[in-house]
This record gives C-alpha cells, sequence and structure tokens, in this order.
C-alpha cells in the first residue's frame, strides 16, 4: 500500500501565490520543516477517538488468536489500547497501539505481545480517514507482553521508532534495538543491532568463557549508516549500512559474531 501522506499534507491550506519580493530586498525565510512529535499522553480523548478510527470498537479491545499449527503457541488473547499518537505532518498521525494479556487470564508464556501502527487524516472535524495498519514484529515480547521504545529524527530521513527488547536466561542477557521507520507508505521494518551482551555462567563466580560488552549506538550518516561502539571485554566499532531492502545491515565482511550473543 503506497499513500502520498506527506506530499499531500504539505500541499493542503496553500492560497494564492505571493508577490515577488521589490528589489533589493532579502527574500522570505522558508518555514521550518515539520518534525514528527510524540503528543503528550494527556491528550487522551484524541487516541481514544484516534483507536475507535482504527479499530473495531472502543479501548480496550480484545483481540483472540489462534494455536499455531506446530504447537509453538496455545490459542491467546491480547487486550490493545492506544499508547501514543505521532504527528507525522500537520494532518497526518501514526497511532500506536499496544496489545497485552496483562488482562486476559493469559497462561501462555510462548505467546508475545502485539505492537501496531495505523495511520490517520486529523482536520477540524477529528479523524476523518484511515489511511493504513501495520503490525509489527518489533516490540513483541514473549509473556504476552511489549517492548519499550522511543522515537527518533536524527536517525534517517522519516521518523523512526527505536524498540529496545532486554532479554536474559540462565546467566545471559542481551539487549537489542530494532527499528521501525514511520515511511510515507507505511510502517518499515529497518534492521536491528545488538547493543549490550552478557554472560556469567555460574552467578557469582567468573569463569573465563564469561564476558560483558556494552555498545552504544551513534548515527554516522544520517539515512545511510549506524554505528554501535563496544567497551567491556573487548572494544570494538561495527557500522551497520543501510542496503537496498532499507534496512541497517552489517555489511558481509564485518564481524557477525560481534558482539557474541547466547
Amino acid at each position: 500500500m503506497t499513500i502520498a501522506l506527506f506530499a499531500a499534507a504539505c500541499g493542503q491550506g496553500q492560497g494564492a501565490k505571493p508577490a515577488a519580493p521589490a528589489a533589493g530586498a532579502s527574500p522570505p525565510s522558508q518555514p521550518p520543516a515539520f518534525t514528527p512529535v510524540v503528543e503528550p499522553t494527556a491528550n487522551n480523548a484524541a487516541m481514544v477517538q484516534a483507536f475507535m478510527g482504527a479499530f473495531p470498537g472502543p479501548p480496550p479491545f480484545t483481540i483472540g488468536y489462534p494455536a499455531a499449527a506446530d504447537g509453538s503457541t496455545m490459542d491467546h488473547s491480547l487486550q490493545f489500547t492506544p499508547s501514543a499518537l505521532i504527528d507525522l505532518s500537520p494532518t497526518v498521525v501514526a497511532l500506536v497501539s499496544k496489545g497485552e494479556g496483562t488482562n486476559t487470564n493469559y497462561t501462555c508464556e510462548a505467546c508475545a505481545g502485539a505492537v501496531s501502527i495505523d495511520y490517520l487524516q486529523r482536520g477540524p472535524q477529528g479523524f476523518t480517514s484511515h489511511l493504513g495498519h501495520w503490525d509489527l514484529k518489533a516490540g513483541a515480547a514473549n509473556e504476552g507482553v511489549t517492548t519499550p521504545w522511543t522515537l527518533r529524527n536524527d536517525i534517517d530521513t522519516v521518523p523512526v521508532l527505536v524498540f529496545v527488547d532486554v532479554e536474559g536466561e540462565q546467566g545471559c542477557t542481551s539487549t537489542m534495538d530494532s527499528f521501525v521507520e514511520l515511511t510515507p507508505a507505511g510502517a518499515k521494518d529497518a534492521g536491528s543491532a545488538i547493543i549490550n551482551s552478557g554472560l556469567q555462567a555460574q552467578d557469582g563466580v567468573v569463569s573465563p568463557g564469561d564476558y560483558e560488552y556494552s555498545g552504544a549506538l551513534s548515527v554516522l550518516v544520517k539515512g545511510q549508516s549506524l554505528a554501535v561502539d563496544y567497551t567491556g571485554s573487548a572494544s570494538q566499532r561495527v557500522v551497520f549500512s543501510k542496503g537496498a531492502d532499507g534496512k541497517f545491515e552489517l555489511p558481509e565482511d564485518a564481524p557477525q559474531s560481534f558482539p557474541p550473543v547466547c
């Protein structure tokens, strides 16, 4: 689905062409580009209204999921609620909703929560059009929960949601950042990067196989490359370049196993 969201929004409300400036006068300054922002959560009425424009009913809205054919997950239900409105342009917003199992008698540890994105047109009379819906793999965690995210405008030429997933099991911990771009055509997976990684096979005892890495994400060239600088058991910079598929990925000759992930 391709939607000319931002271009259409910028073209609305234009009046007659202004007169040319007098000779010798400085040209008028251009208005600043629109910077996508997350609306305050206090604006709850708008979020509920947007949610009802995207879902069949008001929040919390329950959706049931059947058991997986391979037996990996059971029948389960998630309750969806709105969690944020992001202004993408003066007239287009992205609604972020999360589906969790907190209040659905959840018993399936392997069943993940869910995060969705809906684009809606907003005008003086409220939300007038539902432009598209996308379910995200990023943000889903086991036991029916979702992971936190932040909005960043410095990673690419479109807004990027960065989901932070922290996992730990049997002495192993890791943190992964997953990138979701809010493009004019919709929400799009833009890759991921391991940020932190650690292993302590026996709690309180340091063994030769233990390691600890802590990474710092930085933007090298907006829309083209990112870097993670790792310190800890070893120090190394790993560069993620944006490929033809639109994802930030390691180059073919990069150290694919760094940092180690258990």
